[in-house]
């Protein structure tokens, strides 16, 4: 049994059975879709979110969990550890780090560490990894933080978007506001700054997406050490070409290819796909 247990939310875009496999407990978000409430990750999972998506009469949006949801999970973590690592989404993009510092209190006895990501999607799903291999190793819990808070600096994103329409309607577009209504056909590569949506640049079409995001990497410094993981919105094949060009340009390997959960792609949509990366 590990030292320390590892807690993070449901717009950790981290595949189930690895989860699973390692122990993590994920405090569920609510999604609302037209007229019905979802749990993501419970009574809704990727597939069936986007299967329901082309269906919607209005764009779906999301909540936080509550301090309640919050202090099940820390009551659940504290029969198996004496000390908690729990991981969220920017406090920029969501209200959950808040409902985890109220649950907090109520656990005074328990060491509960909360770091706020300061991102979320497949980003937060490798700070999250690099805490839990290190949980499972045995490591103590000021090793670990040590390694979330380079991960945490380190970590970064870089993608694209079918449409921007989700993140406006959603109230999550960030430092890419200024790009609204200026990008006649034009795909917008976006990253995460400080926690919120920022633009990169926009091209003319996925392919030179592609080909400009590759460029970039290569500039960032990504090689064969680095950590990465790949996210889309439904576009199994586009995700897998992607993959397979920068596993063959820079010799990493990708972690997992994952849908984009029902939280997080309440907000970007169908038709986006996000490369995470963490350089060591």
């Amino acid at each position: 049994m590990p030292k320390v247990k590892i807690i993070t939310d449901s717009t950790c875009d981290l595949p189930e059975a690895l989860a699973k496999e390692l122990g993590i407990i994920i405090v569920p978000l609510k999604v609302y879709m037209d007229e019905e409430v979802f749990t993501a990750g419970v009574d809704l999972n990727s597939k069936e979110f986007y299967n329901k998506m082309p269906f919607l009469k209005k764009t779906p949006s999301t909540s936080p969990p509550s301090t309640l949801d919050f202090y099940q999970a820390y009551e659940d973590a504290a029969y198996e550890a004496e000390r908690v690592i729990s991981i969220h989404i920017s406090s920029l993009m969501s209200e959950t780090i808040k409902s985890a510092e109220n649950a907090k209190k109520m656990f005074p006895i328990i060491d509960i560490r909360i770091y706020d990501a300061k991102t979320t999607g497949a980003s937060l799903a490798l700070i999250v990894l690099q805490a839990a291999w290190a949980a499972n190793q045995g490591m103590e819990i000021e090793e670990i933080c040590r390694l979330v808070e380079y991960a945490i600096e380190k970590v970064n994103v870089i993608g694209y978007p079918s449409t921007l329409k989700y993140l406006i309607k959603g109230g999550r577009i960030g430092r890419a506001k200024g790009l609204v209504g200026t990008l006649l056909n034009r795909i917008p590569i976006l990253t995460v700054q400080e926690g919120e949506t920022s633009s990169l640049t926009t091209v003319q079409g996925r392919e030179n997406a592609i080909e400009w995001m590759i460029e970039y990497l290569k500039e960032e410094g990504l090689d064969s050490n680095s950590i990465i993981a790949l996210a889309h919105g439904n576009i199994h094949n586009e995700a897998e070409i992607l993959s397979m060009k920068i596993e063959n340009e820079f010799g990493c390997t990708t972690q997992f290819i994952e849908l984009i959960g029902p939280v997080v792609g309440s907000h970007l949509g169908p038709g986006s796909i996000y490369f995470s990366y963490l350089i060591r």
